[in-house]
């Protein structure tokens, strides 16, 4: 076991890196792949809408074919998908072929992040949030070298696919040594009966974690794809620079990651959260109404900072409170983030189109507080339930 744990993690840590690395390319690129191809805004947030289509197909292929597989397997199938949406994309020189390449990259992501959960579920892990902010904090350092990468591949508007073409490397070589997981025996062990998965909906926390995750996915995914072109257009900051933005933004994700790793069991799960939370709301307004590039740039940190320990600690609430239903409930809780994120990138792609994109950052900050009030009756069930 001691050696499947190294050769698990090595290969989640590296699947989330290539996860996070990818994911931001084309929100990043963004502006040059509207002005080369000749797409609008709301172009754009179709293409984003079809991660959606992947992510969580992704979760209902994996329910189907988890107890054959196992998600050690599946976990280096999904690296392999990653990699030919990325051969993909170097070759797509059209709207429709922009369309199936992002499905197929967010198919493959969809496994890495579902498999890499219920790994950790299965290997017994002492502290799941820990493991999965760490993870995350991974997805985190590629998300924030990523803009970086695509500022310096972008020296003009056709150079969009270059970024792509090196992230395929990336991901090819982690596939390869992904491979070593398929020697070993499948050893997950599911609940006794496929019944017995779907008995997680009939729990009311259950419903709060994936609202949750429904409400962070759809602000964080959004604000990191539009970031770019809302400082562009919005900002007046210049192209080049506009898409370097999301890694300030990301490397406060890593940043607070990171702390979460160290602090969530002692913190407490929800206590986070909703410390968190709190300042990236706070700090979200004062980045709509700032003029100063080096204050506007500071206020993204932080707000990387308070989304940091959403998503993997939602996660790993819901397989410390089920642990035997997490095939569903990590199936389920990825349904429900692919959901949020198409669903906010087109209403944030229509308004940018049809008014302007500081409205769609007006509507995620109605999301934020949204998500304040589910992340406060978490916090008000978990304090009264604990025993």
């Amino acid at each position: 076991m001691s050696k499947l744990r190294k050769h698990f993690l090595i290969t989640g840590s590296g699947g989330f890196f290539v996860f996070g690395f990818s994911i931001l390319i084309i929100g990043s690129a963004l502006p040059a792949i509207e002005k080369s191809l000749g797409i609008d805004h709301q172009q754009a947030g179709l293409i984003f809408a079809t991660s959606s289509i992947g992510f969580g197909s992704s979760a209902f292929v994996n329910m189907i074919f988890s107890k054959k597989l196992g998600p050690f397997r599946s976990l280096s199938i999904g690296i392999s998908i990653v990699s030919l949406s990325l051969f993909i994309f170097v070759f797509s020189r059209t709207f429709s072929l922009l369309l199936i390449a992002n499905a197929i990259l967010n198919f493959g992501t969809g496994l890495i992040e579902v498999n890499a959960a219920i790994g950790v579920s299965v290997l017994k892990e002492k502290k799941n949030a820990g493991v999965l902010n760490f993870m995350h904090a991974l997805y985190s350092l590629g998300a924030l070298i990523s803009p970086i990468v695509v500022s310096l591949f972008l020296l003009n508007v056709d150079d969009w696919y270059k970024p792509f073409a090196f992230a395929a490397i990336i991901s090819t070589s982690l596939f390869a040594f992904s491979l070593i997981l398929f020697k070993y025996d499948v050893v997950y062990e599911p609940s006794d009966t496929p019944f017995e998965h779907w008995l997680i909906v009939k729990e009311p926390l259950f419903w709060l974690i994936i609202a949750g995750v429904f409400l962070y996915v759809g602000y964080e995914v959004s604000f990191s794809s539009w970031l770019s072109a809302y400082s562009n257009e919005i900002k007046g900051i210049p192209m080049r620079i506009s898409s370097a933005m999301p890694s300030f933004l990301w490397l406060g994700l890593l940043i607070g990651r990171l702390f979460s790793s160290v602090v969530s069991e002692k913190l407490g799960y929800s206590k986070l959260m909703l410390m968190l939370t709190s300042v990236a709301t706070a700090l979200f307004i004062t980045m709509l109404f700032i003029e100063t590039m080096w204050i506007y740039i500071i206020s993204i940190v932080i707000i990387g900072m308070g989304f940091s320990t959403m998503f993997p600690t939602l996660q790993a609430t819901l397989i410390r409170h089920k642990p035997k239903y997490s095939t569903v409930s990590a199936a389920l809780f990825t349904v429900a983030a692919s959901a949020g994120a198409a669903l906010v990138n087109v209403i944030i792609g229509t308004l940018g189109k049809f008014l302007d994109l500081q409205y769609g950052m007006y509507f995620i900050l109605l999301l934020l507080l949204a998500e304040l009030i589910v992340i406060i009756l978490i916090y008000r069930k978990e304090k009264y339930e604990t025993p």
